[in-house]
């Protein structure tokens, strides 16, 4: 079976007995364990699953952000965010001159988001909103994603 480096699947770990297993969750993650002869090995790159309250944390941060200051969108915000953070890729044009493009946020792992998030939050109490108590504006973005609790999320 020929490996293809790019293709994911989703799968969750169990417990059955006396040994541990992985469980598809998609179609496309039980198609291809199904392609497997018994008793085939085969190379497992593990990648966890990105928190999702963490990015919905980051996404609501960055569009009050936004709307608070002079970037008054969302996108304009994240790309500068990316840039200044050093998370975009030197793409060189036909015509020889080189141009930013920011990497995808989608893109990151859980590990590798966790570290963007806490640079992030660091960066735009640092840089665009200078002085401000970011404790109050962090509770009442928490607040606003889940109403009955204050906690933060897990990172």
């Amino acid at each position: 079976m020929s490996a293809d480096p790019d293709r994911r699947f989703l799968m969750r770990r169990a417990k059955l007995e006396h040994m541990t297993v992985l469980i598809p969750v998609s179609a496309d993650a039980h198609g291809e364990l199904a392609r497997l002869k018994e008793e085939e090995r085969v190379w497992v790159k593990l990648d966890r699953q990105r928190s999702d309250r963490q990015v919905r944390f980051f996404h609501a941060l960055v569009k009050h952000v936004a709307e608070a200051t002079a970037y008054q969108t969302m996108a304009a915000l994240k790309v500068d965010i990316k840039f200044h953070l050093g998370y975009f890729d030197l793409i060189k044009l036909p015509n020889g001159e080189i141009h930013k493009h920011p990497r995808s946020i989608a893109d990151m792992g859980r590990e590798e988001f966790s570290i963007f998030f806490d640079e992030a939050v660091a960066w735009i109490f640092a840089e665009v909103l200078p002085g401000e108590e970011n404790t109050g504006l962090l509770a009442e973005i928490y607040a606003m994603l889940e109403p009955e609790t204050h906690e933060e999320p897990s990172r």
